[in-house]
């Protein structure tokens, strides 16, 4: 029964996760802005995978975050995106690793804008991801590496799953008016050379978020 219960809420995820990407692909995602406390939003984010980081021996650091300024935005879709980042991180690096959060302002000079953001960085200890495919890991569908060798369950070492968390991420972030990237030295399951995940969420309202989108 317990199997039976965790295979019906894993398919849920799955099936939540296609109508999320189906709604990012037609646009019609509804974004709800309100005044965000990035400390808070991370500490949503990674609440709910605490047991996971312990069951796989990681450890998870915060950094000190400063005095940050409050960012505005969906705060249930920016959680959503952020988990499914810090998931994917914990999925990738071996038990024993170590997951570290950071967050920190950008002026307008330095994002070549006019807007002021607030970086959210997520760096592993995990196995790396090759050049080449570190922007198509955003596309839906897409895994690194061959299928058959990946475990199952979705904080697993190289858990299996649909192919959608970062593409489902990068379309919230994306509707926020924000951008996300990801920098890795390569893929080496040996020496783990890890990855970092950059966030960067503007400061002021984005145009679409002032109506919400239905």
């Amino acid at each position: 029964m317990e199997r039976l219960r965790r295979s019906a809420l894993r398919l849920e995820e799955i099936v939540n996760a296609m109508l999320d990407i189906s709604q990012i692909n037609t646009k019609t995602l509804s974004i709800y802005p309100i005044s965000i406390q990035i400390p808070t939003l991370i500490r949503m984010a990674v609440e709910p995978l605490e047991r996971a980081i312990a069951e796989r021996r990681q450890q998870l650091i915060l950094e000190p975050m400063g005095d940050l300024p409050v960012i505005y935005g969906d705060l249930t879709c920016l959680v959503q995106a952020l988990r499914h980042i810090v998931q994917n991180a914990i999925q990738f690096t071996p038990d024993g690793g170590t997951i570290t959060i950071r967050a920190r302002s950008v002026s307008p000079e330095e994002g070549e804008g006019s807007s002021a953001y607030v970086e959210i960085a997520v760096r592993d200890t995990g196995i790396g991801i090759d050049p080449e495919d570190q922007a198509l890991i955003f596309e839906k569908f897409y895994r690194v590496g061959p299928i058959e060798l990946h475990s199952t369950g979705s904080v697993k070492f190289k858990g299996a799953g649909p192919g959608l968390g970062l593409p489902i991420a990068r379309g919230i972030i994306e509707a926020h008016g924000g951008r996300i990237w990801v920098e890795s030295p390569g893929y080496d399951e040996t020496r783990c050379p890890g990855s970092t995940f950059y966030i960067w969420l503007p400061v002021a309202p984005h145009a679409g978020e002032t109506r919400g989108r239905e």
